[in-house]
């Protein structure tokens, strides 16, 4: 970038003459304006060079301090005044008034021309903005071909901080220090750097969202630029000291990030599930609620979930396998999966040691219920194949149907609450999100189950605590099976004939016939309410 030595020095314009500020010489130069009446100053920006024929304090001398301190807070690299115009000299109070202030005063020859010095200056720009691009695009072809060659991340990260001349620290999703690297290759210091970051940190979990603006070592204080990897891997802190914040695009980190995203999949460094490299896919879901909608695209892309899909989402608690036989359990449900995905759906996996999370994945149009009872059914039966296997309890928790990208985690959560519900009722319950939605209800209802219990079912269970019955169980099986008679008597292993007998007495205790629909949805949330109760 120019800066006021560049347009004194080396620039071609001569007889430029710097009068005050001379500490501001290496103060860049990104734009040119023109100041020919006071109330354009609210339009100047950072680093801009301001032009004037001095006019506009022409016998307004009042103007002079207010103008200057406006320049000076704005950010502008120096107001340069066109002598003899208007002035034969820069008159000794401006100059009193911007030395003060450390405030650059330019004196400009009047035989050049405002459009002339502008046009240096933008050419400067231009030739030095494209150069810059020249070598951050070989830079990024240097690293991304050193990733072919399977350079080590730590090599890769110290010929990343030689090529920008900034050290780098690079962190895993849970904000721990993986290596560093100086441009001057000092090892020392980097190690240095990695134990300041260490103790600069407290919380080191996966739900810390946020790093530090600043990092301390020793006497030194650093800022940081953070860059998070597109794979939500880990994070690149490029540091530079105060005031000397790398001044390359975005663009330019956002590719960084990818060549390091690729080398940490290369170095096995991402914490991966135990087939499908997810995990981080996974603490995402968890843990990352704020992230935008472009992340989230990245995150996709990289990991390549097919978000345009209908999807839903059944998760499998493991946390009751001994921690040595989590990894045997991930792998044995894996592999049973193939034989209960129902047609025509394809499937993404991502787990971690407590959870195995697996999307279902179906066309757009396909129907919604229809998805919704064959996850059910495969989940039961995988169930039960599961229940042959080992003995240990596990509990399914399936979301409702989704599609975009922002939906992703609501069908993760909503597998997470089926699971829930599903334990605080029994493990007969059903997984789906959907057909817990009445338990959900009832649960955060206040007193509404208290309300159903005792004006539909109070009488049923005084009775069978009085006489050691079982009407409750017998209604319910009842209401399971659509009020089919012989279907319930089955269920219960009850002769047909028992069944009537008991179904009468429960009309007779409930002054109920099974004809009203509404009534029958009354009693079954009267039933939920029971178990919610009783668990």
């Amino acid at each position: 970038m120019p800066t006021l030595h560049w347009l004194i020095q080396e620039s071609g314009l001569h007889n430029i003459r710097l009068m005050t500020g001379k500490s501001q010489l290496m103060h860049p130069i990104v734009s040119v304006n023109v100041l020919d009446n006071p109330d354009v100053i609210k339009w100047f920006k950072q680093d801009e060079l301001i032009l004037t024929t001095g006019f506009v304090f022409k016998n307004h001398s009042e103007l002079v301090p207010r103008i200057l301190r406006d320049l000076k807070s704005c950010g502008c690299t120096a107001l340069g005044i066109k002598v003899p115009r208007f002035f034969r000299q820069i008159p000794p109070e401006m100059l009193a008034e911007a030395k003060a202030l450390d405030f650059p005063l330019l004196e400009l020859p009047f035989f050049y021309g405002f459009s002339e010095i502008m046009q240096r200056v933008y050419h400067q720009v231009y030739v030095e903005d494209t150069n810059r691009q020249q070598v951050s695009q070989n830079l990024l072809f240097q690293l991304m071909q050193a990733v072919l060659d399977r350079t080590p991340i730590e090599m890769l990260l110290l010929k990343a901080a030689k090529g920008l001349h900034y050290p780098l620290l690079l962190i895993d999703a849970r904000h721990r220090p993986l290596t560093a690297a100086f441009p001057n290759g000092n090892e020392a210091a980097a190690s240095k750097l990695i134990a300041s970051f260490t103790s600069t940190i407290p919380d080191l979990s996966p739900k810390a969202s946020s790093l530090p603006d600043y990092l301390c070592e020793g006497n030194h204080r650093w800022g940081i630029l953070p860059f998070p990897l597109p794979n939500r891997s880990g994070t690149l802190c490029v540091l530079h000291e105060t005031g000397k914040t790398p001044s390359l695009p975005a663009s330019f980190f956002e590719h960084l990030t990818q060549i390091l995203a690729f080398s940490f999949e290369q170095d096995h460094i991402t914490e991966r599930s135990y087939e499908n490299r997810s995990s981080v896919f996974l603490q995402f879901l968890m843990y990352h609620q704020d992230a935008s909608e472009a992340e989230v695209r990245n995150l996709c892309t990289f990991y390549g979930f097919p978000h345009h899909c209908t999807y839903l989402c059944l998760t499998i608690a493991l946390d009751h396998f001994p921690p040595g036989k989590k990894s045997e359990g991930l792998r044995m449900i894996k592999g049973l999966l193939p034989d209960f995905t129902p047609e025509p759906a394809t499937t993404f996996i991502c787990a971690n040691e407590n959870l195995f999370c697996c999307f279902f994945l179906f066309p757009v149009d396909y129907h919604r219920l229809q998805m919704i009872h064959e996850i059910s059914t495969a989940s039961d039966a995988l169930a039960a194949r599961l229940a042959h296997i080992t003995t240990l309890p596990l509990n399914f928790g399936c979301s409702a149907c989704h599609q975009g990208l922002m939906e992703i985690r609501t069908a993760f959560a909503e597998s997470l609450q089926a699971m829930s519900l599903r334990k605080q009722l029994s493990p007969a319950a059903p997984n789906s999100y959907l057909s817990l939605i009445p338990v959900n209800l009832l649960m955060t209802s206040g007193n509404a189950p208290k309300l159903l219990q005792d004006h539909l079912l109070a009488p049923l269970i005084i009775y069978d605590a009085q006489n050691h019955t079982a009407l409750l169980a017998t209604l319910d099986a009842y209401l399971q099976h659509g009020c089919n008679t012989s279907a319930a008597a089955k269920d219960l292993f009850l002769h047909r004939n028992t069944m009537i007998h008991r179904i009468e007495k429960i009309k007779e205790l409930l002054q109920v016939d099974f004809t009203d629909e509404t009534e029958n949805l009354l009693l079954r949330l009267s039933l939920i309410a029971v178990r919610l109760h009783n668990h």
